[in-house]
């Protein structure tokens, strides 16, 4: 759930000073401030990346056969990452809140060792069995349990059950106190925006699904039902990990717990020997605003500006730096089959009518839209040239890359790519197809609205 739907604009801009700017290359050490509304540029007029973004993934891929995407796209992500994808990896793709809980209170029950969970909205569930209750008979069975929680994505939850939680002895760290203090105002803005639950260090979970009741029925009822609603069955996608990629997911919550100075310091081993008997290759990307590079928005840049046959992009706020558009674009203009599939509704009035602000320059690009009008579409997945893909927290929208503590994981392999690439193409058969004639008929209301939103792009 995007911050915009709790974020007042005053608190956005009195933050405004304490963000990032959009990335360069790791090997450009200064990072830069960013000005309203403005951030370092990654592609040129045509879409292609700006030189010293592009010499160094040329230099990795000088000698190799490019018109093989798979190798040509596990290089650049190499570059960029500093690291290759692992291999050995298992994954199984979620679809919505019933599958995806089903999936992880399973996981929750077999704890032994240690369960950790950071998300952004954290509040007690019930499916078959209520969440408080499962997380605190673990600890009693002596399972140490720690939680991370987003102040601002939280700050509806009711404190009898984090006093409940607390009392037997889960440990809690709220991420980024809103509480007014000497140095806290500039930290406002920065929030953690992750979904990650970690079992025993050896099963992990990551993606858009929050601890939130919206969750509580799947978004084929209501497709069905053609009744589209705010409050339940919401599509989205989370994926169930277990090898490497788990130890990389501890990694990025114990660093938080960590940076937070939360109680309960953890004193165990966190990071059993991983089994590498899956097909998968994956790499973890986390990205923050603290001085780090998002080095997710950096992937998708390059992955896009290198693509050789598809883009299809599912996200649930679309808000993008002009970089992006441009790239976008120029994948449309050079071949590209370039989809996107958004929300025909939102749960945010200012993002929703932020990104339709664009639908017109990219249709006239040859970009396809599709809407999802029956459901509230929350999902953020993207698949390239059928063997790049990523499921993730991380929407297309600056507060994702310039904001928020995110996290992605990004797969390299046909296989994963083709069940990512049937999800996107069993969404898009549910979903409304915008063409330029349509969109060009639209009242004048509508494009006051987006000319509005547009203005607070920035802060979203």
């Amino acid at each position: 759930m995007t911050c915009t739907r709790i974020f007042s604009i005053a608190i956005g801009i009195l933050a405004l000073a304490a963000c990032s700017a959009l990335p360069r290359l790791p090997d450009v050490v200064e990072a830069e401030q960013v000005k309203r509304f403005s951030g370092t540029p990654v592609v040129d007029a045509n879409g292609s990346m700006l030189d010293h973004h592009r010499k160094p993934i040329d230099r990795a891929l000088r000698g190799m056969e490019l018109d093989d995407s798979l190798p040509r796209h596990a290089r650049i992500l190499e570059v960029i990452n500093g690291s290759p994808a692992q291999p050995g990896n298992q994954a199984r793709i979620l679809m919505d809140g019933p599958q995806t809980w089903q999936a992880i209170f399973a996981a929750l029950e077999s704890a032994t060792d240690h369960i950790h969970i950071e998300s952004f909205i954290f509040e007690d569930l019930d499916f078959g069995q209520r969440l408080s209750d499962l997380l605190i008979a673990k600890r009693k069975a002596g399972v140490a349990v720690r939680v991370t929680y987003d102040s601002i994505g939280s700050k509806t939850t009711p404190g009898d059950f984090f006093k409940r939680l607390r009392d037997n002895g889960i440990a809690l760290c709220e991420f980024n106190p809103t509480r007014i203090s000497a140095g806290k105002l500039l930290k406002v803005n920065h929030r953690s925006h992750r979904k990650i639950v970690i079992v025993d260090g050896k099963q992990a979970f990551t993606g858009g699904i929050n601890f939130h009741s919206v969750y509580r029925t799947g978004s084929a009822m209501h497709l069905r039902s053609r009744m589209p609603t705010i409050d339940e069955g919401w599509r989205d996608t989370h994926v169930e990990l277990r090898g490497s990629s788990v130890h990389e997911l501890q990694q990025l919550f114990l660093d938080t717990w960590s940076k937070q100075a939360c109680a309960d310091q953890p004193s165990r081993d966190h990071f059993p020997p991983a089994p590498m008997d899956g097909p998968h290759e994956v790499a973890i990307v986390g990205s923050s605003p603290d001085g780090m590079l998002s080095r997710m928005y950096l992937a998708i840049s390059a992955a896009m500006a290198y693509s050789r046959q598809s883009i299809w992009l599912t996200t649930a706020y679309f808000s993008p730096d002009p970089s992006t558009i441009i790239a976008l674009k120029a994948a449309a203009k050079r071949g590209i089959d370039v989809r996107l599939l958004l929300p025909g509704f939102t749960d945010s009035f200012l993002a929703f009518h932020a990104g339709r602000s664009h639908y017109e320059e990219l249709l006239e690009a040859g970009v396809k839209i599709y809407e999802q009008r029956d459901v509230l579409l929350h999902a953020k997945t993207l698949v390239i040239d059928g063997v790049w893909s990523t499921i993730g927290s991380s929407n297309f929208d600056w507060r994702s890359f310039c904001h928020n503590d995110e996290v992605n994981a990004l797969f390299l392999g046909r296989d994963f790519g083709q069940q990512m690439s049937a999800v996107f193409e069993q969404d898009i058969a549910q979903a409304h197809l915008v063409t330029l004639e349509e969109w060009r008929n639209r009242g004048i209301g509508a494009k006051l609205r987006e000319r509005f939103a547009r203005q607070f792009d920035y802060l979203l």
